[in-house]
């Protein structure tokens, strides 16, 4: 009886050090990480002017223009001449659904001359032969 006491004892003298340690380490339950949103995947940047009228020049010449990441120029922009500039690169969101939108179905295989007659003539079209070596079998 206290075999069973004592083995009783260390288990939960175990459970209760892992429960602490877990604790420290800052660890999350599984439901709180299965339910975080995946972070949206992003292609590049858009130049937004937020009040169009009050834009400078060089801006309205660049709105709603995308850039590739890495690509897009430094704001305010060279040759800005508003007293502080209201423009803003957004994130444009990936559309594409990254679904495969093939058939599935190979067809180099259609367009395969392997298994058909040989269509060529023999004959060659070029009006003079201007290699310096020929092919022997």
């Amino acid at each position: 009886m206290t075999w069973l006491l004592i083995l009783l004892l260390a288990g939960i003298a175990a459970g209760v050090t892992y429960l602490a340690l877990a604790r420290r380490r800052g660890a999350r339950p599984a439901t709180v990480a299965a339910t975080t949103p995946a972070a949206k995947r992003t292609f590049g940047k858009q130049l937004v002017l937020p009040v169009p009228e009050r834009a400078c020049p060089a801006a309205r010449a660049l709105a709603g223009r995308c850039y590739p990441h890495g690509h897009e120029p430094a704001l305010p922009l060279p040759d800005c001449s508003a007293a502080s500039c209201a423009c803003r690169l957004v994130a444009m969101e990936e559309r594409r659904s990254g679904a495969e939108r093939r058939s599935g179905k190979e067809r180099r295989e259609e367009v395969r001359f392997e298994d058909r007659k040989d269509r060529r003539s023999g004959k060659d079209r070029r009006s003079g032969d201007y290699y310096d070596w020929h092919f022997t079998p």
